[in-house]
């Protein structure tokens, strides 16, 4: 069976096109999380993907900055955290959170928009669940 991922949008997302977001992240996973061609790319080759549910939730700086906060021990907003799934329990949910305040802020300074903005970090948030990191 072929990995799949099924995405779920909470929080307050008038303001960005998520069919477009939904497209997006369903191509990064399918490069990612089931490349085309032997081995497939993955930093964690034992684990099997399978199902994915994701959820993509929509906050302020202030809720994401309390999760910064007790989950990071950074007490100021950020742009997006993830958490991936408990390996002890695959049928709970990732979840990507995404600061919409903090992203708007950073589309009117690069000056693209905040649709852009949100792909970008929503992409950044679901390679972390994927189980990439920084270098």
């Amino acid at each position: 069976m072929a990995p799949t991922l099924e995405l779920v949008f909470l929080g307050e997302s008038k303001t960005v096109d998520t069919d477009r977001l939904a497209d997006r992240l369903q191509r990064v996973f399918a490069r990612v999380g089931a490349p085309q061609g032997n081995p497939p790319i993955s930093l964690r080759p034992e684990e099997a993907i399978g199902r994915l549910v994701t959820e993509i939730v929509f906050v302020g700086d202030k809720k994401i900055r309390a999760l910064n906060k007790q989950f990071r021990g950074e007490d100021r907003p950020t742009d997006v955290l993830s958490f991936e799934r408990p390996h002890h329990a695959p049928e709970y949910p990732a979840s990507v959170v995404i600061s919409l305040e903090t992203a708007a802020r950073q589309a009117k300074d690069a000056g693209w928009s905040l649709d852009d903005e949100v792909r970008i970090l929503a992409s950044h948030g679901l390679l972390h669940v994927l189980g990439f990191g920084h270098r």
